[in-house]
């Protein structure tokens, strides 16, 4: 399946989607975010292309409910642009960006921040809710994943490996007690400019995760097809 002519056929037109059916605007929702999924789908990344060849790793591949299938997939490509719009900000329509954050009554991007924090403020305030949403919006996928720590710590550890990121705080939180990873960014971040770079190497991570996983990838694009041919009937 090519997620870009998928995209760009009569049924990734939402006006096409109300013409079908307008009982299905719920699903337009999730058109609208797969959409943008799609737009990220290359992986673009401003780093190296890494690949992990963990035999855990291919076991795991297309295992759905076991391992990392289409669902998961998904998850994970949605986790990646939460991530991202933490830090740079959510596009606008004319493909500026604006913070998510606000200090001082101004939207913020993690840039701000950490500018404003090398000035000699402190928003300790402000990176204690960023840590909390951080934590929110990982307990997913963190939680499909308990009981299998080991395998987490040996994707992570061939990633840093990689990616010659011995001393990436990524390891510490995946070294963690399960259950515990918000010990991890109590005791190793304490600046935007360290939630930053904790952020910058998850989402390298997760890319590399996403490159590594063929056979979820065409799980995922089966499920977005099917959703999209759904909400055309």
């Amino acid at each position: 399946m090519d997620i870009k002519k998928l995209i760009m056929s009569p049924y990734g037109s939402i006006r096409c989607l109300w013409q079908h059916s307008p009982r299905t605007g719920f699903l337009i929702l999730f058109v609208l975010a797969t959409t943008a999924y799609a737009q990220e789908h290359e992986l673009r990344s401003n780093y190296p292309s890494i690949r992990l060849d963990s035999p855990l790793l291919k076991m795991l591949d297309g295992k759905e409910g076991l391992g990392i299938g289409g669902n998961v997939y998904g998850m994970i490509m949605k986790l990646r642009l939460h991530l991202k719009n933490m830090r740079f900000g959510a596009q606008q329509k004319d493909k500026t960006f604006v913070g998510i954050y606000t200090w001082e009554e101004k939207p913020v991007t993690f840039a701000d921040m950490i500018a404003i924090e090398e000035s000699g403020t402190k928003c300790s305030s402000l990176l204690l809710d960023v840590k909390k949403e951080f934590n929110h919006i990982i307990q997913p996928l963190l939680n499909i994943a308990r009981g299998s720590k080991k395998t987490m710590v040996t994707l992570i550890s061939e990633f840093s490996a990689k990616a010659h990121l011995p001393h990436t705080v990524l390891l510490d939180w995946a070294h963690t007690p399960e259950g515990q990873e918000e010990k991890a960014l109590e005791e190793h971040i304490h600046t935007f400019k360290a939630m930053d770079q904790f952020l910058d190497d998850l989402i390298y991570y997760l890319e590399s995760l996403l490159r590594s996983c063929p056979k979820a990838r065409k799980q995922f694009e089966a499920i977005l097809a099917q959703k999209i041919s759904a909400a055309a009937v």
